[in-house]
């Protein structure tokens, strides 16, 4: 898709590839599309579109990557709709990160977590991690915190097994995992996720593989 502009009025006009996109059938699609060609205003236009269609708007769930493509798509849909949507049926329109954090607190308990837990950014997971590792005594084996909090990283986003990781640890799969499993204990205790988990945790409640820390 080339987008034809970027205005930010709420009905701007569309280009061809954009406009079926927008008002394609309610069945499932893949689209693919680049950045700079016009990706929140064609969703903007689809979830307007489904509206007038008469679909409910508490019904829709629209995720995006940054707050601000979230916040946009809800100005231009408030803007264009605004008196279709009341206060009590809103779309819900977030990113995928925060989206996770709202049914996470809805299912702290199977976690396990209280519904007010804190989410630690990459500074605070790193802080609990080398405070977590020390009896590990990695210095010895030239093994940085800073390396297995990337180790840590890509388990949960499903881009390398711990196997995959044993160079790291000279081939020692088992300190891995128990390091893995400490860093995982230490969130736990402080009633904390970290930015991953929100991925992460959700979708381990999906396939039913979360439990007890």
């Amino acid at each position: 898709m080339t987008q034809k502009e970027t205005s930010p009025h709420p009905k701007a006009a569309l280009n061809p590839a954009q406009a079926r996109a927008a008002q394609a059938s309610r069945n499932p699609l893949l689209i693919v599309a680049g950045a700079g060609t016009g990706k929140t205003l064609t969703l903007t236009h689809r979830l307007i579109h489904l509206i007038e269609s008469g679909v409910a708007p508490d019904s829709i769930c629209g995720l995006t990557f940054t707050n601000k493509a979230a916040r946009e798509m809800m100005d231009r849909v408030a803007r264009y709709l605004p008196d279709r949507i009341p206060t009590s049926a809103q779309p819900a329109l977030s990113t995928f990160h925060s989206f996770g954090a709202r049914l996470l607190r809805a299912e702290s308990h199977l976690i396990p977590r209280s519904a007010r837990f804190v989410i630690f950014d990459a500074d605070d997971a790193l802080s609990l991690l080398k405070k977590t590792v020390k009896s590990f005594n990695l210095a010895s084996k030239k093994i940085s915190p800073a390396l297995i909090a990337h180790a840590i990283s890509a388990i949960k986003n499903n881009t390398a097994r711990v196997e995959d990781l044993a160079s790291l640890t000279h081939g020692d799969t088992e300190l891995i995992t128990a390091l893995y499993d400490a860093y995982e204990a230490a969130l736990a205790r402080n009633n904390a996720l970290d930015f991953d988990d929100l991925i992460e945790k959700l979708y381990s409640l999906r396939l039913g593989h979360v439990g007890d820390a």
